[in-house]
């Protein structure tokens, strides 16, 4: 979150991002327009389809703050998170497919998760600065996996998804390495 002035208004960094970047907005709206055509495509081939999206996506790296929880960390709506909750008791996510595009210094990304023995397929939606994500890049690729993390606003883990293949979600790091080196 970032303080904005003396009332202590605060936005988080996709609001901030939507209301400061007219490119980043309309980089967000299209992410949104195609994570629903994805899920109308996976739905015509007979999948069961779940759609996740978060303005609110924070890339953590390991060893931060009081756990050892690490990925990208998505913020969801409780209208959103009973949806994800009906599907993940019975989901054994065996695929991912990692879709993204980056611009004006944002990544906007849909992790698409695939049960392929259910034919369920989960596709989460989100938006994040690169320079707030060389850390979790790092050990990513270093450790050569990654994770996402589902939560309620109030902070109550809904779900973690650990993906076996960090390249997917980072396939250029030296990009977001630009700053740090």
């Amino acid at each position: 979150m970032v303080r904005l002035g003396p009332d202590d208004v605060t936005l988080d960094d996709g609001e901030r991002l939507l209301a400061t970047s007219e490119t980043a907005h309309s980089g967000w709206e299209q992410t949104l327009t195609d994570v629903e055509a994805m899920a109308r495509d996976r739905a015509d081939s007979g999948f069961e389809t779940v759609i996740l999206t978060s303005d609110n996506t924070t890339p953590k790296p390991p060893e931060t703050g009081e756990t050892d929880e690490w990925g990208l960390v998505y913020i969801v709506a409780s209208n959103q998170a009973q949806e994800f909750l009906t599907v993940s008791d019975r989901a054994e996510f065996d695929d991912t497919i990692v879709y993204q595009a980056s611009s004006a210094g944002h990544v906007f990304v849909v992790t698409e998760c695939l049960d392929t023995e259910r034919n369920l397929a989960l596709f989460v939606a989100g938006t994040y600065s690169m320079q707030n994500a060389s850390a979790l890049v790092e050990a990513a690729v270093e450790r050569e996996k990654m994770y996402t993390h589902l939560k309620k606003l109030d902070g109550t883990l809904l779900g973690t998804i650990e993906h076996d293949d960090a390249e997917q979600f980072f396939p250029d790091p030296e990009r977001f390495y630009a700053d740090d080196r």
